[in-house]
Order: structure tokens, then sequence, then C-alpha cells
């Protein structure tokens, strides 16, 4: 993997954002409470989690359309989001805003104009984008006369014009067809490879579970876990009701089954990949937590991680 940069393309400090009173006696909404995470270069971040948890918030301040009400936002090291650093980053909204009287390939070589490409290199890249995302046969079209999925499609092209370092993606997974999903995975992946951070937020979780290295669950305005490939990918659990067990017993539990973690009164204990540990945990478990129910396997993913978090 080749990387541009050992600083962290985005990175949220404590970031809190607050909307004021919708109306007289109602409270303020608190959208986001203390958000930290940092994103490297050559990484895919999924950012998941319920509607309404703060994802598109989360976006909406990393592309710089909104200003946190408090905490730090830096791009590439930097906390002011000048024109230059604008011109590092990629962003695709859920809805694409292209005008609507231009043609496909207008559009893209207006966004070209604006990212200052020269003309020659703006040519190259457009016809090159027209390629990856089949758009060659739509090219000549007007925006208007697309269907949703196509105007994703060139909203996406858009967005990597300027080889950017910071990808911003909301749910673009979601309108394309299953060949353009493999199409974007195969993308994305590219570009990462070649050092662009990518942060995609989509409820398509079968998709991100695919192509990311890591994911950031959110609820109610938190970032409540980071999970590794590793963890999200799916895998079986051992699930124990620990309800019976005290504080000191549960953190020796955590201590003796690394990755082992717990929402209220349930742990999950991962197994390995064949489940060949499967008994030997049992056996561990009926010797040395006498007091915790073993109450089945279950599989294991990114959908019921977010499951339930939201849930609990």
């Amino acid at each position: 993997m080749s990387v541009r940069s050992e600083i962290a393309a985005l990175s949220f400090e404590g970031v809190r954002v607050t909307y004021p009173a919708a109306s007289r006696g109602t409270d303020p909404v608190q959208a986001l409470q203390g958000i930290d995470l940092s994103l490297r270069p050559g990484v895919i971040a999924g950012l998941v989690g319920v509607n309404g948890a703060g994802k598109t918030t989360i976006l909406d301040l990393a592309v710089g359309s909104i200003r946190p009400t408090s905490g730090i936002i830096r791009w590439f090291g930097s906390p002011v989001l000048d024109r230059t650093v604008r011109r590092r980053i990629g962003f695709c909204p859920a809805v694409p805003v292209i005008p609507q009287d231009l043609t496909l390939r207008e559009a893209l070589f207006l966004y070209a104009g604006l990212r200052e490409l020269a003309r020659n290199e703006a040519a190259r890249q457009v016809a090159e984008l027209i390629g990856r995302f089949r758009l060659e046969p739509l090219a000549a079209q007007r925006i208007s006369a697309l269907s949703t999925g196509n105007v994703v499609r060139a909203g996406l092209a858009q967005a990597l014009l300027g080889r950017p370092d910071l990808l911003l993606l909301d749910e673009s997974f979601a309108a394309l067809d299953p060949r353009a999903q493999s199409e974007l995975r195969s993308t994305l992946e590219m570009v990462a490879s070649d050092g662009t951070a990518v942060l995609v937020s989509s409820h398509q979780l079968d998709q991100l579970e695919k192509v990311a290295h890591q994911a950031y669950i959110v609820h109610e305005g938190r970032l409540i876990r980071r999970l590794t490939r590793d963890e999200f990918r799916k895998r079986r659990v051992l699930v124990l009701d620990v309800r019976d067990l005290s504080d000191e017993q549960r953190l020796v539990m955590h201590r003796r089954f690394p990755g082992a973690r717990g929402s209220g009164d349930r742990v999950l204990i991962p197994l390995s990949s064949d489940g060949s540990d499967e008994e030997e945990i049992r056996s561990q478990l009926v010797e040395r937590f006498a007091g915790a129910r073993i109450l089945g396997v279950q599989d294991e993913s990114l959908e019921s991680a977010v499951l339930e978090i939201a849930n609990s």
C-alpha cells in the first residue's frame, strides 16, 4: 500500500454539535456529543448506525459544510479548511446535486474546472472515470434524464476528479445495482492502495463488510465502538448471561478471554473460525465462572454489532 503521508487525513477531537431548539420550550438538539476519530491515509472506514445517529452530521463536518459547536477538526494536520485543503477532498452526497441541464460529460468537465485541472489532464481524467463507471452510453445525456443510480455514478465520478487524498461518501451503495456496487468496491480498494483515506457512511452493511478496513458505530451522537475488519467480518460468538457475576468476576472474564465484550448482562466471547475452541471455552466457563449462563452460539457480523448497540 502506497501511503502519501503519515499525518491523519481527517481527525476529530472532542467534537460536539448542538442545534438550537426548534421552538420555545424545547431543548437544543445534541447532534454529536464528543466525537473522537482519526482516519489514516490508505484506510477505508465505514460509518454506521441507525437513522438519526449522527452519521450525516459527521460527514457535513468532514467536508467543511458546517462547523462544530466545540472541539477540533483537522484535515491533514491543519485545523483550517482553506482552498488548498478543499482541493484534496472528494465528496459524493447521498443525492448528488449536479446541474440538470448539463450533459454528464459537460458536468464532469465543469467539476474538473472547479478543481483547477489543466485542460489535457481534465480530459484524461474525465475519460478515465466515464470508462471506470461505464458511463460512456450516458455521457451525452442530460443529467435530468438519468436514473437515480446513474446520477449517483456521475456523482462518484466527480468526487474522484483530481485524485483526492480524502474521499467522503454518503450512502453511495444504496442506489447502485449489484454490478455497480462491485465496481465501487473495486474503485475504493484501488484509491486506498494509492494512499487515499476513505470514509463511507452506509446502511448497506454487507457492502462495507467486503471493503472496509474498520468501522465506526455511531449511536445517539456518540461514537460507541471502533471495529477492525477481523472484528466485524462474520464469525461465531458464544453468548453468556452474566447477571449473576460480580464486577470483579466480569473483569477477570474479559482478561481471560481476549476479545470478549459486554453489553448490560450479556457477554460475547469470539470463537475461532472453525469453532475448534468452543468445547474448551465452555469447560473453562463452567470451571471458573459458574455463575455465567451459556445462552448459545450466534453468528456475529457488522449488522449484529450495530443492532446490539441500537437495542441496548
